[in-house]
């Protein structure tokens, strides 16, 4: 009885790792667009951001909630990127 050896790659598919790229470069732009504003909107405004979305201010708080979209659909874009690159090499 002989131990099983390691079993061989399957080939990956180059048409599947584009799309994965584009698809993380594409998901990576709101997040980084939104990184941006809101550190603009931090250094502009100071402390007065978090004290709007303490109060309950509606614009504030739905201003926050497209931020967190937007870092979700970042880390999305990573992972495909991640996924991407894994996918690629030998």
């Amino acid at each position: 009885m002989s131990l099983p050896g390691p079993q061989p790659r399957a080939p990956s598919s180059t048409a599947l790792t584009v799309v994965m790229v584009v698809a993380g470069v594409l998901l990576l732009l709101p997040g980084l667009c939104a990184i941006f504003f809101a550190g603009s909107m931090v250094v502009s405004d100071g402390i007065a951001v978090f004290r709007d979305i303490g109060r309950g201010d509606p614009i504030m708080v739905l201003i926050l909630l497209l931020w967190i979209l937007c870092l979700i659909a970042l880390l999305l874009g990573v992972w495909l990127l991640r996924g991407a690159w894994r996918r690629g090499r030998p």
